[in-house]
């Protein structure tokens, strides 16, 4: 038996393919970030514009981390912690993204702006 791919057939797959990609076309495009805040146990570390270029040591309980700060992102150089997810998670570049660095009680927050559009929850 042949088989053959009709006009409905790719009708549906350009639907599907559409439907799966509809999240990126909707997020919101007009985001921008004011500052990133580093905390430590709970408590405020530092506070950082996110224009600056900054290198930051912070002593977290494991040992130092180091985070980067350059062109509006920031993530982590290296850590002393174990499994180094938070090294792996890359960089943060949008409101409410954060890094986290669990053994070492460490969070990096972007902070900033979103405009409020009509959808209810944006997935990233």
């Amino acid at each position: 038996m042949k088989k053959y791919t009709y006009i409905g057939d790719a009708v549906i797959i350009v639907l599907v393919l559409s439907l799966g990609f509809s999240p990126y076309w909707f997020r919101a495009k007009n985001a921008t970030i004011d500052k990133f805040i580093i905390e430590m146990n709970g408590e405020t570390f530092a506070v950082i514009d996110c224009d600056a270029d900054a290198t930051i040591v912070v002593p977290a309980q494991l040992g130092p981390i180091i985070v980067e700060i350059h062109d509006d992102s920031a993530w982590v150089k290296s850590s002393s912690c174990p499994l180094k997810y938070c090294v792996e998670m890359g960089a943060i570049s949008k409101p409410h993204q954060i890094i986290a660095c669990v053994p070492n009680k460490v969070l990096i927050k972007a902070t900033g702006n979103v405009k409020k559009s009509k959808l209810d929850a944006i997935l990233d």
